[in-house]
Parts: structure tokens; sequence; C-alpha cells
């Protein structure tokens, strides 16, 4: 992690984790992922040329391109991931998360049903799967959706926040 200070006010904090398959970069300042972002979509299309199966640069391009609000093309990656490694449950749920940008509600239900197909203890799957479906008029479902998210989740994850707000919505 890493944290800059500008006349003792904290300006930005970079944090990167890797667990295993889990791959994420939260907490940059919005400029700074759009930068980031620029960059590392070059970067990928270039590795992309040499190898265009390598799901490790796929992810990363998609990523970069999610960043730069680009989640149509961004989808073409994760897409592509998943019919490489159909078991990849992160990937379908950024395919579910994609297509809920474009505001394609069954197609992101689908996705996320598949990565919990994949994966059952996905919290933040089971709580973008209860607002799928919330948006798709289905409540009954998004309430069972949210239950079950609830069983996987720890109290000071961000997903049980968005799960009691969607019970809150729901009641």
């Amino acid at each position: 992690m890493a944290t800059w200070f500008l006349f003792g006010k904290l300006t930005s904090v970079a944090a990167l984790f890797d667990f295993g398959e889990k791959r994420c970069r939260k907490n940059l300042a919005l400029g700074d992922r759009i930068r980031m972002s620029d960059d590392r979509i070059a970067q990928c299309r270039a590795t992309a040329l040499a190898r265009p199966d390598d799901t490790e640069n796929l992810w990363s391009w998609g990523h970069a391109l999610l960043d730069a609000n680009e989640a149509e093309e961004a989808r073409s990656k994760f897409e592509r991931i998943v019919e490489l490694e159909p078991d990849d449950h992160e990937s379908w749920h950024i395919v579910g998360v994609c297509f809920a940008r474009s505001n394609l509600w069954p197609n992101a239900i689908f996705a996320y049903r598949r990565a919990l197909d994949v994966y059952r203890e996905f919290p933040d799957c089971w709580a973008d799967l209860g607002d799928a479906l919330v948006a798709n008029g289905a409540l009954h479902d998004a309430r069972s959706a949210y239950e079950s998210g609830l069983s996987a989740v720890l109290p000071n994850e961000e997903a049980h926040n968005q799960i009691l707000r969607g019970l809150d919505r729901l009641s």
C-alpha cells in the first residue's frame, strides 16, 4: 500500500491486492485511475498481439477498460476469459457487472448465476444478483439472493452493506 501526503493531508491511497484468483485494485483517485487505465489499455493491447489468450492480460485489460467506463469492450475481454476458463467465477461476475452497467438485466442475472454455480460463497455476486433481480422486477428472487449473500458475508465487508440496503428496499 502506498500513501501520499501533501501538506499533512492524505491525497490518495493506492492498494493492490492479489489473493490467488482474486485480483482487484481499489482506492485510487479517479484521475489517477483514468490515466493508469489509458496506459494499461495500451500495454494490454500490445501484449494481446503476441499472446491473445493470456487470461491475466485479458483480466488487466478488462479492468482498465472498466476504469475508463468502457463496459461493453471490457465485457468482451471477460467473456473471452470465460471461454478459455469456464469455471472462473470472478470473470463471470464481471461479465454480469458489465451487462448491469448497460441495464441488460437478464444477461447480468445469467452471468451472476453462472458465477454462483461455480462458487457459492461469493457475497459480492449475491448482492449484485439481488440488485439485478430488483431492477428486473423479480423481487421474491431478489430477497432470496440477498439472504443467501448474508450467509456468505462478514459484517465488515462492503457487500454486507449492499445486501442490507437491498433488503431494506424490499421491505
